[in-house]
C-alpha cells in the first residue's frame, strides 16, 4: 500500500486519539482533494480513494483533523464517546472514496434524490483496515460518522462492521505460493539443519 501526501494545513495541535471515526465522502478523490485544500476547516487524517493500492494522508495522526463536524443526535456508541468531548480532537478520521446513491441504490448526482453512499470496494475496506492497523489503532473503538452526526450517510456502519472484522483477523502467515521452488528447498534445507 502506497501512501501518498496531500497536505491540508487545517488541524489542532494535538490530538489525543481515543477512537477511530469512518466516513464515506459522496465524491470523487479530485472533488474531495479541492473542496478541502479551499474550505476553512474540514479535513480527515487518511482517505481511500477507489483506485487501487493508494492510502491519501491529508493530516499525520499528531494533530487533530477537523473530519466529524458537530455531534447533532448522536446514537449508542457516538452518544458515549461524544461524551468525552469534541470528536474532532479525540479520534482519528479515515474516509473511503464512494458515489452517492438514489433510495433504489442508483448512482446519482442530483444531489435532490441522494440518500446514501454505495459501499466502497472490499480492497478499499481492506486498505482502510491496514491503515488503521499500520497507525497501531487496531484496538481502539471504531465508530460511523452517521452516530455522531446522524444526517451522514448509513452505509457508513456496514463498513464499520467490516472494518472491525478486518482488525478482528489474525495476520496470516507467510503463503508458500509466494516463494520459487529454490527458495522453498533452501527454506527447507534450513529448517532441517536446526532439527
Amino acid at each position: 500500500m502506497k501512501i501518498e501526501k496531500y497536505p491540508i494545513k487545517k488541524y489542532y495541535d494535538s490530538v489525543k486519539i481515543s477512537y477511530i471515526v469512518v466516513h464515506v465522502d459522496l465524491g470523487t478523490e479530485a472533488g474531495t482533494k479541492n473542496h478541502l485544500k479551499n474550505v476553512a476547516s474540514a479535513s480527515y487524517h487518511d482517505y481511500v480513494p477507489k483506485r487501487g493500492g493508494v492510502v491519501i494522508e491529508f493530516v499525520p495522526t499528531k494533530y487533530g483533523a477537523w473530519h466529524a463536524g458537530k455531534v447533532h443526535k448522536p446514537t449508542g456508541k457516538g452518544t458515549t464517546l461524544s461524551m468525552f468531548g469534541n470528536p474532532n480532537r479525540n479520534s482519528y478520521g479515515i474516509c473511503l472514496e464512494a458515489a452517492p446513491v438514489d433510495k433504489n441504490g442508483n448512482k446519482t448526482y442530483n444531489w435532490n434524490i441522494v440518500r446514501d453512499g454505495e459501499m466502497p470496494s472490499e480492497s478499499q475496506i481492506q486498505r482502510a483496515a491496514d491503515r488503521i492497523k499500520q497507525h497501531g489503532f487496531e484496538n481502539l473503538p471504531v465508530i460511523a460518522h452517521v452516530d455522531i452526526t446522524s444526517y451522514k450517510p448509513k452505509v457508513v456502519r456496514k463498513i464499520v462492521k467490516r472494518i472491525e472484522e478486518l482488525l478482528k483477523e489474525k495476520p496470516q502467515s507467510e503463503c508458500l505460493a509466494n516463494h520459487t521452488v529454490k527458495e522453498l528447498v533452501g527454506m527447507l534445507l534450513k529448517k532441517l539443519k536446526m532439527i
